[in-house]
């Protein structure tokens, strides 16, 4: 006979309403009230996003949609995003070596970091000979691998507790 109703603005997921609403008798619905927003365990837990273009936000239709934006939005993190277009995971040393992951994690403390997103690797595929992928035991900085290596162990040395998500490029 009772049934929860929820209107949701998506422009806003926040802003939640709801009622009950008697299917028997609609005239006997509740006037709608403004829902409280249920806790996320990610609540002011503190995300640092690395990466490229796509992190930085670039092409987004605006600020709030980008990804960092929208986990900050839907879990209540406290995002802090260092991503920079054109940034690749290894230097190579053509004058973009400022923009690198490397760089972004060299120059970001993340001991107070609960969790870290690093998004790259669409821009290394267009400064790719066939020599700068390099092997798993790599840590040095200009092939791919080796700067996936020394990142994740630098961000480690910083806060072992950190979790780590990696994503690569999406095609």
């Amino acid at each position: 006979r009772w049934a929860i109703q929820e209107i949701v603005d998506f422009t806003d997921p926040s802003n939640r309403y709801i009622r009950i609403a008697d299917l028997k008798q609609p005239t006997n619905n509740k006037a709608w009230t403004k829902a409280l927003k249920a806790k996320s365990k990610f609540e002011g837990k503190k995300l640092i996003t690395v990466g490229d273009s796509i992190t930085e936000g670039v092409g987004a239709s605006n600020s709030n949609t980008t990804y960092p934006a929208y986990l900050k939005n839907k879990y209540g993190l406290n995002v802090v995003n260092t991503g920079i277009a054109g940034a690749t995971w290894a230097n190579y040393n053509d004058g973009y070596d400022d923009i690198s992951i490397i760089h972004q994690v060299d120059n970001t403390n993340f001991s107070d970091a609960d969790f870290v997103t690093i998004f790259a690797g669409t821009n290394d595929f267009g400064r790719q000979n066939g020599d700068t992928i390099g092997n798993t035991t790599d840590t040095g900085k200009n092939t791919v691998k080796g700067a996936m290596n020394y990142v994740i162990g630098k961000i480690l040395t910083q806060n072992p507790n950190v979790k780590i998500a990696i994503i690569t490029p999406m095609w």
